[in-house]
């Protein structure tokens, strides 16, 4: 895997989202203003639901994965075959949409399993900071300190496509460019080297040479 020194002043936003129309606009709006990339995890519910704001996701050039159909889908006590019907009928409603599959998924830190790798064929995609933005009380100014303060290289920030988190972005973006940090698609994270079976979530983690 990338070495420490060479990655870590490299970070990946990643947005766990139901493709909004608007707030997904708003959120490339910000990215292209900011000339800067990120990878959005959608579900095969939003894909199905919004190709259209899919495929302009993927024409911005933001990279894209695979959420699972649902976003309450439990996949951690899914049956392998299940998991494996789950995955298929999203990957199905992304490549309809953007006309290429998801080469990796979202997972939590705590639910992957084998049967998840087995079932998925592809790298699985946590994170190392959570901006915690998923709180119904969290205002815009907290969404940036904890990104700010937990992150120290090479990794993957949690975020969701919500109005506060929009609020957030512009100075998020500001801050860790000002410290230094180069904002990455996950691909790019992990300089393509993306392994099925194998579990990311911070660049150079130990568990990953």
């Amino acid at each position: 895997m990338p070495s420490a020194k060479k990655k870590s002043k490299s970070v990946a936003l990643t947005f766990n989202t139901a493709l909004d129309t608007d707030r997904t606009k708003q959120v490339l709006e910000i990215l292209n203003e900011k000339a800067t990339q990120a990878t959005f995890f959608p579900t095969g519910e939003a894909a199905h639901k919004h190709p259209k704001t899919l495929k302009k996701i993927s024409a911005a050039n933001q990279a894209i994965g695979n959420q699972s159909y649902a976003a309450d889908d439990a996949i951690d006590t899914m049956s392998e075959a299940d998991l494996s019907a789950n995955l298929a009928k999203t990957d199905q409603a992304i490549f309809k949409a953007t006309g290429a599959l998801p080469r990796f998924m979202r997972v939590t830190p705590d639910t992957t399993n084998k049967a998840i790798a087995s079932a998925s064929q592809r790298a699985l995609i946590s994170w190392s900071v959570d901006s915690e933005d998923w709180r119904t009380d969290i205002k815009a100014t907290d969404i940036t300190k904890n990104v700010i303060e937990r992150t120290t290289g090479g990794d993957v920030i949690l975020l969701r496509t919500a109005p506060e988190t929009i609020k957030a972005l512009p100075a998020l973006i500001d801050q860790l460019q000002a410290k230094g940090y180069h904002l990455a698609t996950i691909p790019s994270l992990f300089e393509h080297r993306l392994a099925p079976f194998q579990q990311y979530a911070k660049a150079a983690d130990p568990y990953q040479d």
